[in-house]
């Protein structure tokens, strides 16, 4: 491949801030077997089908990379807590919610366990943050503590606790907007339980 068009199609990943879609590509009036070629060579790497990423764009917050392959889909439970700070826990995989109607092919790399919300608790609590140029959804932390108490047979116990006592110490702490989005769910008389011996 001469230089000529390895620069074309490097513009074309660095326009879309170190990603591009094989669409991108042939948009830009590319041959899409120049991906095969840079792929074989170590330049880009495949996220998924038709979803590639230039190796070395500056940064590597790989929950990028999982944004990118679930279009549609908010961080959501252990993976927003640890975002926030809220847990010492690391997940071994990425959480993300997408609206229960939605259809999503994941690779096998990064892993990424998808949970599935009904629309009313799907587009609640939505909170868009800006990482290297890219825009990531999360759900926000007041959201993020009720879901992961109404999905609590799926978290560990020394997690949950933890992660509503470092909520408890936060100044920004919001406990009104913390029990509206509990109310009404399995979370809301756990969260009271733990909110009176903390508060």
């Amino acid at each position: 491949m001469n230089k000529g068009i390895e620069e074309k199609i490097k513009n074309v990943f660095y326009q879309n801030n170190g990603y591009a879609k094989t669409k991108d590509i042939v948009n830009a009036d590319i041959h899409k077997k120049y991906l095969k070629e840079l792929l074989d060579e170590g330049i880009i790497y495949k996220l998924k089908r038709g979803l590639y990423k230039w190796r070395e764009y500056d940064f590597s917050n790989e929950i990028v990379d999982v944004a990118k392959i679930v279009p549609g889909g908010i961080i959501c439970l252990v993976s927003a807590l640890s975002y926030y700070g809220l847990t010492t826990y690391t997940p071994l995989e990425y959480q993300v919610a997408i609206y229960q109607k939605s259809k999503v092919v994941l690779p096998d790399y990064p892993p990424i366990n998808i949970y599935y919300f009904s629309k009313e608790y799907y587009e609640t609590g939505i909170k868009k943050i800006n990482m290297d140029g890219n825009t990531i959804k999360i759900y926000n932390i007041e959201k993020t503590i009720s879901d992961c108490f109404r999905f609590n047979n799926e978290i560990p116990k020394d997690v949950l606790l933890e992660s509503i006592k470092e909520y408890v110490r936060k100044r920004d702490k919001n406990i009104n907007k913390l029990m509206k989005y509990a109310r009404n769910t399995s979370a809301e008389k756990q969260i009271s339980k733990y909110l009176e011996v903390l508060v």
